[in-house]
Formats: C-alpha cells, structure tokens, sequence
C-alpha cells in the first residue's frame, strides 16, 4: 500500500509518488511544466485525485510544502485547484 504524504510535493523529475514530479529525465521550462501537469489532470484519474486531495487538505493541513525544479509552478497550480 502507497501512503501518501500530502503536507510536501517534490518536483524533481522521477520523485517517487509526486503527483507534481515528472518523468525522469524529464526537460522543460514554466509553460512545457503546466502543459505537462494539465495533461496528467484531464487524462491521468490517479493524478488528478491526487492533485484534488491535495488542495482540499490543504484546508485543514495547510498549503503543503513544494520543492525541486519546478516547485513554484506546483504552488500556482495547487492554488488554483484550492
């Protein structure tokens, strides 16, 4: 059983169980990273669930915590999702 942490996201390209990480060995810049993120939204359930899980906790959690590469993008995102 994967136990998700939802209080911290990494960005890094390959980060395990990161709804917010790309595939390793991923490259690309702000616009490449949304484009990415909105693809897993409307195509991907298990991201998309994460994704929503995330920003609703976040409520009751606080906003989680972003890091890597790509962390502010990730913030803007689950903003917006909130």
């Amino acid at each position: 059983m994967c136990r998700l942490n939802f209080t911290a996201f990494d960005t890094t390209p390959g980060a395990d169980s990161s709804p917010y990480s790309p595939p390793s060995g991923w490259q690309g810049d702000d616009k490449a990273y949304r484009d990415l993120m909105a693809d897993r939204y409307e195509k991907s359930v298990l991201h998309a669930q994460q994704m929503v899980v995330a920003a609703m906790q976040s409520k009751y959690l606080g906003v989680p915590v972003f890091i890597g590469p790509h962390a502010k993008k990730a913030l803007m995102i689950h903003s917006s999702l909130a």
